[in-house]
């Protein structure tokens, strides 16, 4: 609750654009956490299904206001934000979260901890089983998605401002008491409908959702002893109005009739537009259903023909099904004829059943076919190794005969390293030498290095000396330089690992994102030759990103021409971002005789420029450089730059340039993009008008412009 309370509040009033109303959305949000935090599954990032939970639950208290007052509309668009937010969050608040909705799953994950939570890129990485780099490029990409969006609606901004204003209002300060409110009616709501049998499925959790349910079940503990007000408000929700209406309405019923009410209450709900309001509310709905009902539903979708929702509802019901009786559901499964309803339902129905009694899964697993064991190994091993880890080594190791299991051990070392790294290290001895012991001992590195990176690294340095130790050792410092990258940095100097280059690598690369600055310092004092070099650059680039004349002025004290020559481009780009004129004033004050440093700073700004303000650039070129030597190379620069972004634009501007090279070069380069981005046609015409009109361009030229026209021809 203390962790994501702030960013679930925040979301629900860009929303609702109302207190009272966002504070029962973050209310419902949390009643809906404890009673289905079992259904945050491996894999989910549990902030994006809080996400995508609050953004369900804003609509749905928005559309219940609409209907209790159909003038909601306007006065929420009247509304005013909080006097704590700057103007252009006050155009980009309402947009939010319509801009959200245009990003894959993955990329809302990132953008949420990225910029809503403060995380750094080896975090996010750590959370999404993601290399850091590539957490950096999948934020990167969804902010430029968010910012194309927000251009289409009118609003300018950049993808370096939009990251700011997210971060900066992300999530918000909670009113005094929220906190225990919220918990308390959460818990409540919980305490009076979730069995013990829900409850104790924290046993199959992984660590994150049971660290979350295991305090709910605590604290579930004393409600007895909460106020009549609090029980009252919690009941008051809409999801807890739902899930009680449900229950009445079944009990109330005989079997033959409940099982009519079921199918047409879920043919409304297969009707849901939505899809994640349609996901959510089948769900929440199954869970409340009896053996049988579920069981008579199970069969009968299963005889219908597969659409989308129907296939969600399908997997509902098999995983229901198999609680109350897995070997049933295995069972009746058996008796399908439908060979692509078999392959949806029995990954539920033995995640389930592993969840229930793992060995008994484990053993029904063995008798399968190989590629069903091939799919549904990995979901089994790790319920069977988070309730018992050397029984189910045990297990694989009793099953080694079938090529299926041989590579399967790091599944079991992976959820063992979690509770007992010590252990699971000691177990790795037990295995044979090959590529299963490597990737098990790499799973115990990683994740123990997370916990106690002291004690994995001396675990470490007793590995025979060769391969398989290097390895350990610079899994662990990468992990460890995650979390404390200046430690990390000084083991390596005091221990001297025997691969010293690769293990700086990792500990740069996750110190440059984290304290470019700290990590520069560091680097002057003890670092030389290509260490100091890749240092310095990584932390460069990453500085210059959100204190440009910091590194700038780095560079001029520590003029060190490998560095000088690779860090500049990067920072000229970022600061011509930000501040194009003291980014232009700096690449004009390199040194005049380093030709190739100074045009390639200036190259650099002019390509943050355009990146953000094409026409500002453009201008500013014509009026301030048309005499520079440069001018032609620069223009060719905007019209590339400025031709990502609007094409047509860019080479309206090429086409009024001074007849010349200039022009020539720019207007080729913009036709060239055109004809990536835009309908062939366009490009074509262009391309031919610049034959027969411009003058004196090269062969190369030409030829580029001939091949679009050409291949225009051509059906």
């Amino acid at each position: 609750m203390a962790r994501h309370l702030p960013a679930v509040l925040a979301t629900a009033q860009r929303l609702t654009r109302e207190p009272q109303t966002a504070a029962d959305v973050a209310q419902t949000v949390f009643i809906q956490l404890a009673r289905k935090a079992w259904t945050v599954r491996d894999g989910q990032v549990l902030s994006g299904w809080l996400y995508r939970a609050t953004r369900n639950a804003a609509f749905n208290a928005i559309r219940v206001e609409q209907r209790r007052q159909l003038r909601e509309t306007n006065a929420m668009k009247d509304a005013e934000m909080s006097p704590a937010h700057t103007s252009n969050w006050e155009d980009l608040a309402p947009l939010v979260d319509e801009a959200m909705r245009q990003l894959k799953r993955p990329e809302q994950d990132v953008v949420i901890l990225r910029f809503f939570e403060g995380k750094s890129y080896g975090e996010i990485g750590r959370l999404l089983n993601l290399d850091e780099k590539t957490a950096g490029q999948r934020a990167n990409r969804a902010l430029e998605k968010m910012r194309q969006y927000f251009s289409r609606q009118g609003v300018t901004t950049t993808a370096l401002l939009l990251g700011s204003a997210l971060g900066a209002n992300g999530a918000t300060t909670l009113p005094l008491g929220m906190a225990a409110q919220v918990t308390g009616a959460s818990l409540a709501s919980t305490s009076g409908t979730t069995s013990l049998a829900v409850l104790l499925k924290t046993l199959y959790m992984t660590t994150s959702t049971k660290v979350i349910l295991t305090a709910a079940i605590l604290c579930a503990a004393f409600a007895a002893g909460w106020s009549t007000s609090d029980r009252a408000m919690a009941h008051d929700s809409p999801l807890a109005q739902t899930v009680v209406a449900v229950e009445a309405k079944n009990s109330a019923l005989s079997p033959v009739d409940a099982l009519a009410q079921a199918k047409a209450d879920l043919a409304k709900l297969l009707r849901t537009p939505d899809r994640s309001d349609r996901e959510r509310l089948i769900l929440d709905y199954v869970e409340k259903l009896n053996a049988s009902i579920t069981q008579a539903l199970l069969a009968e979708y299963a005889a219908k023909p597969l659409t989308g929702s129907t296939q969600e509802l399908l997997s509902c019901l098999a995983y229901h099904s198999a609680e109350f009786d897995p070997d049933s559901a295995l069972a009746w499964l058996q008796t399908v004829p439908n060979k692509e309803v078999q392959r949806l339902c029995i990954g539920e129905i033995f995640d389930a059943y592993s969840a229930k009694n793992a060995p008994a899964a484990f053993n029904a697993l063995t008798k399968l076919p190989a590629n069903y064991i091939t799919r549904l190994s990995v979901g089994v091993l790790i319920n069977y190794a988070e309730q018992d880890p050397r029984a189910a080594l045990v297990a694989l190791q009793s099953a080694s005969d079938n090529p299926a299991f041989s590579s399967l051990p790091f599944v079991v070392f992976g959820q063992w390293a979690q509770q007992d790294p010590t252990a699971a290290a000691a177990a790795l001895a037990d295995l044979p030498v090959g590529i299963a012991q490597r990737s098990s001992m790499r799973q115990v590195a990683q994740i123990w290095a997370k916990s106690d990176p002291s004690a994995a690294l001396a675990w470490a340095n007793t590995l025979p000396d060769g391969q398989s130790q290097t390895i350990a050792i610079n899994l662990i410092l990468n992990t460890f330089s995650a979390e404390d990258p200046a430690a990390a940095a000084n083991y390596v100097l005091a221990n001297s690992p025997s691969a010293p280059g690769l293990a700086y690598s990792s500990i740069i690369q996750n110190w440059s994102a984290v304290d470019p600055s700290a990590l520069l310092t560091w680097a002057n004092q003890n670092l030389t030759g290509l260490a100091y070099n890749n240092a310095a650059i990584l932390a460069l680039r990453q500085l210059g990103n959100s204190d440009p004349a910091s590194a700038a002025a780095y560079l001029t004290q520590n003029p060190d021409p490998n560095v000088l020559a690779q860090a500049t481009p990067a920072l000229a780009a970022a600061w011509g971002q930000q501040d194009p004129s003291a980014a232009l004033a700096w690449a004009q004050s390199l040194p005049s005789d380093n030709v190739s440093l100074r045009n390639s700073a200036i190259n650099g700004v002019f390509t943050g420029w355009t990146n953000t303000n094409p026409a500002a650039a453009a201008a500013y070129l014509q009026q301030n450089l048309a005499a520079d030597p440069s001018f032609s190379t620069l223009a060719d620069q905007v019209a590339k730059s400025w031709g990502t972004y609007d094409p047509q634009a860019a080479l309206n501007w090429a086409q009024k340039l001074p007849s010349g090279d200039a022009q020539n070069n720019a207007v080729v380069t913009a036709i060239t993009v055109l004809a990536k981005v835009a309908p062939q046609a366009a490009a074509t015409a262009a391309a031919q008008n610049a034959l027969d009109n411009l003058t004196g361009l090269s062969s190369v030229q030409k030829s580029a412009l001939q091949k679009i026209t050409g291949k225009a021809a051509t059906p």
